[in-house]
């Protein structure tokens, strides 16, 4: 497509075009779904730990743990096609054990 082709010229990986990537994009710009969303073309972890900080999105999703250091709120990592995926809460950071 030529948002795809877009987004490579712009820096964007073949990682991010997985077909995972690509069946979300659409189903949130379906006119069925009403969700806001914003896409990176590249690192975006300070601009996403803000938007989390201030209360501005509820769930970040990624696939490494650079949004903890920035002081995400909920972070949902390794997100993979059966739909699970590890949820980190920085509430609860206090009550980890070692």
């Amino acid at each position: 497509s030529s948002r795809l082709k877009a987004a490579r010229r712009a820096g964007a990986t073949k990682a991010l075009a997985t077909n995972m990537h690509i069946l979300l994009l659409q189903s949130l710009r379906s006119a069925d779904i009403n969700i806001p969303f914003m896409v990176a073309p590249y690192e975006a972890d300070g601009q996403l730990a803000y938007l989390s900080r201030e209360g501005f999105v509820d769930l970040l999703i990624t696939e490494d743990s650079d949004l903890i250091g920035y002081g995400s709120r909920s972070i949902l990592f390794k997100l993979n096609n059966e739909n699970y995926g590890d949820l980190y809460l920085r509430r609860d950071l206090g009550a980890c054990q070692t």
